[in-house]
């Protein structure tokens, strides 16, 4: 939830008339919780799904949740028009252009269209930031990938979809060695448009919150286990919560960061998940979406801090204040980690409870099962066999319990021969 467009249901709370927009099981209990009367878009592979979690509300079903065509159809095969609504939301990445463009056409509450695009497309988002003063990389934009044979910024260059997500088709490139051979990797895929962007020095960190009426009333910072990029060589994709006693610098400079960042982006109520690099002297701003984070950033807050991230999104979409943490502050340090697997065909895999024995692991889920492929990890931070929670004594710990769960999952997965 974003900028309000319309502003006369601001007081929100039970009786809203809510447009949920793209299926997420988290967020059922709580926007039920909240007495709200909810609409929910989703595919029709989503709904069994939707159900079996208790969803009793209506569904309207599209193939594409990102077309607006789509939401404004479907609608209408129902009877319905987004005026009915008193607010319009969504969680999903790739739904929230889209989503604005349905608020701004009825005028309920909802995230404004230009907020959407900044929060979107990583060019428009850098470039509106740098012009602001806020410290991000240079950036660019070109149609087809060759034309980095000249590239528009000095090498080493990042190459990312200007619309994408989870490090997918995403590349380092450190010179034109590099550039030749995405060339003849991609083929005739190599056309964009794509956004390049200076590369940035520093530890990569992630920061999860609450932003409400403008003001940062939450804030969590993260380090990850490896910068995301890295993951293109195999590095694992987790990240370890940074304790605020214990990283004050770190803490001063990501509430400076995202204060000014989420203002000149337009985002005032909601949550969000935002990306820099640490240089040390100041913070380089990386990325930022108004959703709530991936892997297990939700679970980890809420175990660390007793804040529900879900609830608070759902209650921004309601029109209700922020609640603050609903369970106990704990002082162990948590992480998460994405479990790696080889790639093939899966013959067997470890089990969760297998997993929930292993040092330090107190939440765990596996997602590959016999005869299922595991894909190549390296494609994108999304791929994995499974996840674990952490929570241990010291950021030391964690790390350490993290790791070894990791290898630990690895070496006992089983793949069918290849070839």
């Amino acid at each position: 939830m974003n900028d309000p467009v319309g502003r006369a249901t601001r007081a929100g709370g039970g009786g809203e008339r809510l447009l949920v927009v793209g299926w997420r099981t988290l967020t059922t209990a709580h926007l039920e919780d909240l007495g709200c009367e909810v609409t929910w878009v989703m595919q029709p592979s989503e709904v069994a799904a939707a159900r079996q979690s208790g969803f009793t509300g209506r569904i309207v079903t599209v193939t594409d949740h990102t077309s607006v065509e789509q939401l404004l159809a479907a609608l209408a095969r129902h009877g319905l028009t987004p005026e009915a609504f008193t607010a319009v939301g969504t969680d999903h990445e790739f739904a929230l252009v889209a989503t604005a463009a349905v608020t701004a056409l009825s005028g309920v509450r909802g995230v404004d269209p230009r907020t959407a695009v900044l929060l979107r497309d990583k060019y428009a988002q850098k470039q509106a930031l740098r012009a602001a003063g806020v410290h991000a990389a240079d950036a660019a934009v070109v149609d087809d990938l060759a034309e980095l044979l000249e590239p528009p910024l000095p090498f080493p260059v990042v190459v990312k979809p200007l619309l994408g997500a989870s490090t997918q088709d995403t590349w380092a490139l450190r010179e034109r060695a590099d550039v030749e051979a995405l060339l003849k990797e991609r083929g005739e895929r190599r056309w964009g448009p794509w956004c390049v962007e200076e590369f940035m020095p520093g530890r990569e960190l992630e920061m999860d919150g609450v932003v409400r009426d403008g003001e940062v009333v939450s804030l969590t910072v993260s380090r990850y286990l490896a910068n995301l990029i890295a993951l293109k060589d195999g590095a694992l994709v987790g990240a370890l919560h940074l304790d605020r006693a214990e990283h004050p610098r770190v803490y001063a400079q990501a509430e400076a960061l995202v204060s000014r960042a989420l203002d000149v982006l337009g985002h005032r109520d909601g949550v969000f998940h935002l990306e820099a690099f640490d240089q040390g002297d100041r913070l380089a701003f990386s990325e930022c979406g108004g959703r709530t984070g991936g892997g297990l950033v939700r679970e980890a807050l809420e175990a660390k801090n007793g804040l529900a991230l879900m609830r608070e999104w759902a209650r921004a979409l309601a029109g209700l204040p922020f609640a603050g943490p609903a369970g106990p502050h704990s002082e162990l340090c948590y992480g998460w980690v994405q479990l790696p697997a080889p790639l093939g065909r899966v013959e067997s895999a470890p089990t969760a409870a297998e997993l929930l024995e292993l040092e330090g692991v107190v939440r765990a889920t596996v997602d590959i099962a016999p005869g299922r492929e595991m894909a190549d990890l390296t494609t994108g931070s999304h791929i994995r066999g499974g996840r674990v929670l952490v929570g241990a004594p010291t950021e030391q710990d964690t790390e350490r319990c993290l790791y070894q769960a990791a290898a630990w999952f690895a070496d006992r997965v089983v793949v069918a021969p290849r070839g």
